[in-house]
């Protein structure tokens, strides 16, 4: 399982178009499905699955329409997308859950050495990658950081990620330029600070209740084969017994015989 792939958006014209945009105030994101909240900080123009038609004029600053956007959502477990009012600083919050994710369930629940095993399945390439195992909140997470380029130029990364609720949950904050400054590196604390994810218990599916009655069709089987034994072993010993019983009345009656 590679890094969840990243929205191509173009730093260079966004930065141009997205000094016009006027930034929403402070607001918190919640998704009560995955039980994941976002406090996202001042200064931040925030769109989700259920803003996309409102921010349509927003979106087309960026280079999407709705439509466009929205994919982004539908298929790759984009919950939030937060741009700063200059465009330097951008924010993505995914979730997305895999066969592996489902069977890690928590990566709190390891120690920290079968915990750093999982990096090498979550981060696509680890020689590229200066990442290190913290605690923050109850949660265990890797704070991963990158720096790359697109066609829009040069970028940076922290993300936070960490395994809960059988899913793998990512906070992303892009920002402009070939190095991490120390402003980068507050923001995003600054944003992993407003981050929660709250265990969910295990909720019982379809596949549970198949599950039940399928070990209680093979507990009846195993139930009435036990019945059916325990009724021929009873018949046996029944037969037996009366075989003797015969046997012993016949004796006494050719012994009664004698005496005559």
């Amino acid at each position: 399982m590679g890094r969840a792939h990243q929205i191509k958006l173009a730093f260079a014209v966004a930065v141009a178009l997205l000094a016009f945009w006027i930034p929403a105030s402070a607001e918190t994101f919640s998704d009560a499905q995955r039980g994941v909240t976002l406090q996202v900080p001042d200064g931040y123009t925030v769109v989700t699955a259920e803003t996309l038609d409102e921010q349509a004029e927003y979106l087309e600053t960026l280079g999407h329409s709705v439509d466009s956007f929205g994919t982004y959502f539908s298929k790759d477990g984009l919950l939030l997308f937060a741009a700063s009012a200059d465009g330097d600083r951008q924010v993505q919050l995914k979730c997305v859950q895999t066969d592996f994710t489902a069977e890690i369930g928590d990566l709190s629940l390891l120690d920290d050495t079968k915990a750093r095993e999982v990096a090498s399945k979550i981060i696509s390439d680890t020689t590229k990658a200066t990442w290190d195992l913290f605690e923050f909140s109850g949660m265990k997470l890797f704070e991963i950081r990158t720096s790359t380029a697109d066609s829009g130029g040069a970028f940076c990364t922290v993300q936070y990620v960490t395994i809960r609720n059988g899913s793998l949950y990512t906070l992303a904050c892009y920002s402009a330029g070939e190095n991490l400054a120390q402003a980068d590196l507050d923001a995003a604390a600054e944003m992993l600070s407003g981050f929660r994810i709250q265990q969910q218990k295990q909720k019982f599916s379809v596949f549970d209740a198949e599950s039940i009655f399928l070990t209680a069709l093979i507990c009846l089987a195993i139930l009435a084969a036990l019945g059916v034994m325990g009724f021929i072993v009873y018949s046996f010993f029944k037969d037996a017994k009366r075989k003797r019983d015969e046997n012993d009345v016949s004796e006494y009656v050719k012994i009664k015989r004698r005496k005559f």
